[in-house]
């Protein structure tokens, strides 16, 4: 998930991505999906 998002201009918190990757460890097409959905939203932008 930080390999996904380096380079882009927004900023995910550490404890951010650790709790989500948690949340989805099973599935990366999941967590790509909640990137996509954080994105989506300019959640999280510098």
């Amino acid at each position: 998930l930080r390999n996904k998002i380096e380079g882009l201009d927004y900023i995910f918190p550490n404890d951010t991505l650790e709790y989500l990757a948690g949340q989805f460890d099973s599935n990366v097409r999941d967590l790509e999906g909640i990137e996509k959905f954080f994105l989506s939203r300019n959640f999280f932008s510098s």
